[in-house]
């Protein structure tokens, strides 16, 4: 048998995982698991890892039972606790895929670290994070959603707006409150054309917007972003005359780095 690290980077999605988990048992796996994804530096790896272990609890061809144990075993291993000290990591990728994962493995008892992480980490600073942590407090039940959810809705902070606006644009069947999409912020990101309604509008600069700020971290190796770079970033965008451009361009990404924030990302790494 492979290690089980082989076994994540050859892993094929099969979600084939019973002779792995005869032959290593639940609390040997467990621990493994849980020393991988604490270890490793490598962003890439560990997204592999916690996809991994994610795979064996919600998709694999383990019995009732082995699942039961597999889940305590996690736990007693602190596997959990390891995923939770990577959403402040510095790597953005990371934080969401960490973000991603506690909510499919579909345990509510895992709510407290998306809480926690909500609280300290992203609320009134990354709007990206905020909006996928809030969907993945919904999915998972959290007893704090409702108050976190009644607190930023009202709110006219410009990240606060960003952020209910990804969440909308993937709870399309949500109704945001009556002036949600309405007033400074959208003026703001540009009056939205006569075929499109306000949040129709909002929802794909936000998007536009994401993938803008995910692409541009990877290409950089920018470190995660607080309110100090999303503020102006948000502001720089709203103000170019085009429709904002997600490209797969460094170059790219690195003029508009310079023009947001007036230096050059270089000067940070020299």
């Amino acid at each position: 048998m492979q290690s089980i690290e082989k076994l994540i980077r050859d892993y094929t999605f099969d979600l084939s995982f019973k002779q792995v988990f005869d032959y290593y048992g639940a609390d040997a796996l467990a621990a493994e698991l849980t020393r991988l994804a604490a270890s490793t530096t490598d962003p890439e790896f560990y997204n592999f890892t916690i996809t991994f272990a994610r795979d064996i609890a919600i998709g694999s061809d383990l019995t009732n039972s082995d699942l039961e144990r597999y889940d305590r075993y996690l736990r007693l291993a602190g596997f959990f606790d390891a995923m939770a000290a990577k959403l402040d990591y510095p790597n953005l990728s990371v934080r969401a895929a960490t973000v991603y994962n506690f909510g499919k493995f579909s345990k509510r008892e895992n709510a407290p670290y998306l809480e926690d992480a909500y609280e300290s980490v992203y609320r009134n600073q990354d709007p990206v994070l905020s909006s996928r942590c809030l969907s993945e407090m919904l999915w998972l039940r959290s007893a704090k959603f409702d108050d976190y959810w009644n607190e930023l809705s009202q709110s006219l902070d410009l990240l606060d707006k960003i952020t209910g606006a990804l969440f909308y644009s993937v709870h399309m069947d949500l109704a945001p409150p009556a002036d949600f999409f309405r007033g400074e912020w959208i003026d703001l990101i540009g009056r939205p054309q006569k075929n499109l309604s306000p949040r129709e509008h909002a929802e794909q600069w936000v998007e536009s917007f994401e993938m803008c700020v995910f692409d541009m971290h990877h290409k950089l190796e920018l470190p995660a972003w607080t309110r100090a770079e999303f503020d102006p970033f948000i502001r720089f965008c709203a103000s170019q005359d085009r429709r904002l451009e997600f490209r797969g361009d460094r170059e790219h990404y690195r003029r508009m780095y310079q023009q947001c924030f007036g230096k050059d990302r270089s000067d940070e790494t020299a």
